[in-house]
């Protein structure tokens, strides 16, 4: 028992807590170190994880909207400085195609929605038979429509035969019809947005 309290044992103990001191405690410090940069890299994993799911959600979120662009793209006008002229041409078209003319355009109060509605009144002119087969062509034709206003009067011909009668029916008065325009620039930009954000934050990540 006196050995151990020898004073060489009590040197050599004092250099051992030492050596201990600062030598293990750095290296012990050095590998909690290490295992909390591994618990954050697990972190980091997990939550890759789970963005890379939410990147190919939104993805497939953004082509499932941009096909349905697409396929209603073709009923809504391109919202341009050319889309009052477009609407024109085509409602011109379609009432001239079956021989029914069209005497003035008058332009109505707009929306400012997101989605433009553009309505407009027209007075025409020209056989009722005529008149229908117009009207029909514009409700099947590519652009949506609504009409809102119908306002004519029907002129018929004294002694009509009830064989032709209808064919000799003239009408004339006044039409109100609404078209919708869209910015599809717009669109696209906010379709695009959460996968891009997406990419943003998964690029953050692995950093």
């Amino acid at each position: 028992m006196n050995n151990i309290f020898k004073r060489s044992n009590l040197i050599l103990l004092a250099i051992g807590l030492a050596v201990a001191k600062f030598a293990l405690a750095p290296l012990l410090d050095w590998q909690n170190a290490a295992l909390e940069n591994l618990r954050l890299k697990q972190a980091k994993v997990e939550k890759l994880v789970v963005i890379d799911k939410d990147r190919y959600r939104y993805r497939a979120k953004s082509e499932e909207l941009r096909q349905a662009l697409k396929q209603r793209r073709k009923y809504l006008y391109a919202d341009t400085d050319q889309t009052k002229i477009n609407i024109q041409k085509n409602l011109e078209q379609s009432f001239s195609d079956h021989d029914i003319t069209i005497d003035s355009f008058r332009w109505l109060a707009e929306s400012s929605e997101s989605v433009r509605r553009i309505r407009l009144s027209i007075r025409f002119r020209g056989q009722y038979k005529d008149l229908l087969k117009a009207l029909w062509s514009l409700a099947k034709g590519p652009h949506a429509s609504h009409q809102f206003l119908m306002n004519y009067t029907f002129k018929t011909p004294r002694d009509l035969d009830q064989s032709n009668g209808f064919n000799l029916i003239s009408a004339q008065g006044e039409a109100g019809f609404e078209f919708y325009a869209v910015d599809q620039s717009k669109i696209e930009r906010l379709v695009s947005v959460s996968s891009d954000a997406t990419e943003t934050f998964s690029l953050e990540l692995n950093q």
